[in-house]
């Protein structure tokens, strides 16, 4: 096996891949649902029902018209809809109380920012790839993969204590068009020394 591609599948390539899978990690997609139902959910409360209660609360007391209206209204909805809105309630509290305290948002943002850097370094590593020697590059990016995900871990941002588990088929399937694509580039492999 080319030096080149040993370096590629042990501590490139693997790395990589488990950056591409941190968006889809259970923590951060609760972080995304919360953070988009909260904004859907106050472009709603803003659009149709802010303006509804506060028209409610504005008349004088002395009109019963205007709470009796809002009593039918309430009446014609469906039996289930209040039952619906309650467990979406129960579950949009639980969301959000799980993403404040496992500090969702700061993880989040940070798991974003290390899965951007991990695009510049993936396509340096194409760059590299295109030279006749392309090693003392890799070995440089190798030193960022690595200071990167320590960074990371200590911050809560990278969940696994290494590479994300199951990474050997796109490992793999990656590396192939790799060489495919660069190895005829590459200068040979130094002679190893037997004695």
């Amino acid at each position: 096996m080319h030096p080149v591609e040993s370096k590629l599948r042990q501590t490139i390539v693997p790395y990589i891949i488990s950056a591409n899978r941190l968006k889809w990690h259970p923590s951060y997609l609760a972080h995304g649902v919360y953070a988009y139902s909260h904004e859907m959910l106050i472009g709603l409360a803003g659009l149709g029902i802010a303006p509804q209660v506060l028209r409610f609360f504005n008349q004088p007391s002395n009109d019963s018209s205007a709470k009796g209206s809002l009593v039918e209204a309430a009446r014609s909805l469906p039996g289930w809809l209040p039952w619906l809105t309650i467990v979406l309630a129960l579950i949009w509290i639980a969301l959000k109380t799980f993403v404040v305290q496992s500090d969702g948002a700061k993880r989040s943002q940070l798991a974003k920012s290390c899965r951007r850097q991990f695009r510049v370094l993936g396509a340096r590593m194409h760059s590299e790839l295109a030279k006749p020697d392309p090693m003392p590059g890799l070995l440089k990016i190798e030193a960022e993969i690595t200071s990167l995900v320590d960074r990371n871990i200590a911050e809560d941002a990278w969940p696994w204590a290494g590479i994300a588990s199951n990474t050997e088929p796109p490992t793999t399937k990656m590396i192939n068009e790799l060489l495919k694509r660069f190895q005829t580039t590459w200068s040979p492999a130094p002679a190893v020394d037997q004695r």
